[in-house]
């Protein structure tokens, strides 16, 4: 059998995809939000647009970090509140 490239167990099922035709993962940049009540707001590093992120639920509010996306330019930023960041 010729290799096809990764072998993914999900189900009990086997899946071979080949490495040719992932999606390459690109690099996102760490940004560190400010926090108003339930509001994280922050600058997009690539076009300088102020963003915000709405927590609806207390788990929202603790998570330590989250990916957005800009309204602007739509680039992928990894955002962290500054009592998560390190």
């Amino acid at each position: 059998m010729k290799n096809k490239g990764l072998v993914l167990f999900s189900l009990g099922h086997i899946q071979y995809i080949n490495e040719e035709t992932m999606a390459k993962q690109l690099f996102k940049p760490v940004v560190v939000g400010t926090t108003s009540g339930n509001i994280i707001r922050w600058i997009c590093p690539t076009c300088y647009a102020e963003n915000a992120i709405i927590n609806r639920t207390a788990g929202d509010f603790f998570k330590a970090s989250r990916d957005s996306t800009c309204r602007q330019c739509r680039n992928r930023s990894t955002i962290t509140t500054p009592r998560f960041h390190t």
